[in-house]
């Protein structure tokens, strides 16, 4: 079990190296753009924007009171699983179709990445 999860760790920063150095020219490294962007769409999306959405709605100036900031925390849960869905499947795609370059590898969301 180990060792899969250090194997799935390695494959991710193998793939997220192009990215983090800001090499991305040519067919192969549009590709493993995608696919790294794709990979941190699909396990980071969800939780993140559900984390976003509902620390952004409770700090609100407009939560003044104990109602209206629970409220907004309910309303931010509900937004950021949406949009983390939405997240997840474009990551989906991304993972799915990155050696078929198509629109210019445009991420389908953006921001591009969730963080």
């Amino acid at each position: 079990m180990r060792s899969r999860i250090l194997c799935a760790v390695l494959v991710v920063c193998v793939l997220a190296a192009p990215a983090a150095a800001g090499t991305t020219t040519g067919p192969l490294s549009d590709a493993v753009w995608k696919l790294s962007r794709g990979i941190s769409n699909t396990v980071f999306g969800l939780p993140s924007e559900v984390v976003v959405n509902t620390l952004g709605g409770a700090t609100s100036p407009q939560s003044t009171t104990w109602g209206a900031m629970w409220a907004e925390i309910l309303a931010g849960i509900m937004v950021g699983t949406g949009k983390g869905l939405l997240r997840t499947g474009s990551g989906l795609v991304d993972i799915a179709t990155f050696p078929v370059p198509f629109d210019d590898n445009r991420p389908l969301l953006e921001p591009e990445f969730p963080f």
